[in-house]
């Protein structure tokens, strides 16, 4: 993984990389952040705010998300200089 491919520093993963994030319906999220959710073509997902998703924000350090304790499992399983993130960086302009 490159020294720079910090999480809270990056967010490609959660920014404009991917087009949506499936939740299992048993999830916590979607009980305890409800505007956090969709519910789109009989399924559960992160909402999007503006090509990113709805639970990152922007810190001093970078990014952060805000649901980041009960985030759902897919975004759990994400590890940080997997070749999904490494391809997330390049979508969005930052060195893989």
């Amino acid at each position: 993984m490159p020294t720079d491919a910090d999480c809270q520093a990056c967010g490609a993963c959660c920014r404009e990389a991917f087009e949506q994030v499936s939740i299992s319906p048993q999830e916590p999220v979607i009980e305890r952040h409800p505007t956090l959710v969709r519910f789109r073509n009989g399924a559960f997902e992160l909402a999007r705010s503006h090509e990113r998703c709805a639970a990152l924000v922007d810190s001093p350090e970078g990014y952060s998300c805000t649901i980041y304790a009960e985030r759902p499992r897919s975004c759990r399983a994400f590890e940080a200089g997997s070749e999904r993130c490494l391809a997330a960086r390049r979508r969005v302009g930052l060195p893989a």
